[in-house]
């Protein structure tokens, strides 16, 4: 679990969201729902370790690598949840594009979880060896979920995994949004698809970014809408592509919004991602070899006053021991916060 821990010379403020104009941040392709994006201030700070999440027995065949462009409070929903279920993620590092297929290597995962709806400018793609390593990680009985801006960078520096990209770009353009209410619903055919299982016929989330495209279609080894938008086009689709499986979604978590995204914070958005693992893992739910437990760190500002400062934890269930946290500042490890400044809390729990 990460977060951070502020101390000031004097009271901390909350940051409000004035907003910026929509040319400031949005993807060129895009138009604000609300004519401006919402620049929550993102809070995480990014960790300079990998950092391991859930419970599952490294041989059970549930280990997910996450590789995000953002660290913060929505990413680590998601990993919350996929760990929840019973999955072990890795939260490598942001951003996602300095993953360059060696560190780690996804030859110890099972499953690679990538998203980059913050990250799609110049020099912000995945290194040719990167998309190289995935594809073969796939072909070779990896899983693979994506999400935008894949189609969009397809087109450009990222253009050697085609075989991952199941939706074209672009699409209609009253479908390509940010900050947009966006709704799914199932594909009649597709209602007993593992990837919907537990999900409402039809539901409406806050899409940070999104970016609606045509299915592919691939000349062999074709794709399968499995949720859509109410005009067609596909939302949720997956693949099997050699030994391995693939599923895309059309929303762009993270968008505009860094760490702070509501996409990954709506509960059905983030059950899609756990039935996603679970289907591309062969529909499989690892026994962990203990019960699941999280982690929550509150009170992460407090005012500069000469005294040691410390973040309170409580875990779930309660009252868990074994809990150990560890701050840094600038990349010093320190004992307890005491200056005024900014520092990386990392708890892990080891509970018996």
């Amino acid at each position: 679990m990460l977060s951070s821990l502020a101390c000031s010379e004097s009271p901390i403020t909350e940051p409000s969201n004035t907003g910026v104009a929509p040319s400031t941040r949005l993807h060129p392709y895009l138009q604000t729902n609300r004519g401006s994006a919402d620049m929550a201030s993102a809070r995480f700070y990014r960790s300079s370790a990998l950092v391991s999440l859930g419970t599952a027995s490294t041989t059970s065949g549930g280990r997910v690598l996450l590789i995000a462009d953002e660290d913060g409070v929505s990413t680590t929903a998601l990993a919350n949840s996929i760990a929840s279920a019973g999955f072990l993620v890795t939260m490598r590092p942001a951003p996602e594009y300095t993953w360059d297929g060696t560190n780690p290597s996804p030859a110890d995962y099972d499953l690679i979880i990538h998203l980059n709806g913050n990250t799609f400018g110049d020099g912000q793609a995945l290194s040719e060896g990167a998309q190289s390593t995935l594809v073969d990680f796939v072909r070779g009985g990896g899983g693979y979920v994506g999400a935008q801006w894949n189609s969009y960078e397809a087109t450009g520096a990222q253009g050697l995994m085609p075989d991952l990209v199941l939706a074209g770009f672009p699409g209609p353009v009253e479908e390509n949004c940010a900050s947009c209410p966006i709704t799914y619903s199932i594909v009649p055919e597709q209602q007993g698809h593992a990837l919907v299982a537990g999900i409402p016929s039809t539901f409406t989330f806050e899409a940070d970014g999104h970016l609606g495209g045509p299915l592919v279609d691939f000349a062999s080894e074709p794709s399968t809408v499995v949720m859509q938008l109410a005009s067609g086009t596909p939302g949720v689709l997956v693949r099997s592509l050699g030994q391995g499986r693939v599923v895309n979604f059309s929303f762009a978590p993270n968008y505009s919004l860094a760490g702070e995204g509501r996409t990954l914070q709506d509960a059905n958005v983030r059950q899609l991602y756990v039935n996603a693992v679970r289907w591309a893992l062969d529909g499989s739910t690892p026994t962990p070899s203990k019960a699941p437990a999280t982690i929550t760190l509150t009170d992460p500002v407090a005012t500069h006053d000469g005294a040691v400062k410390a973040v309170s934890i409580a875990t779930n269930p309660a009252g868990l021991t074994g809990v150990t946290v560890a701050y840094s500042q600038n990349g010093v490890a320190v004992a307890a916060p005491v200056n005024a400044g900014s520092y990386e809390v990392v708890s892990t729990l080891d509970h018996q």
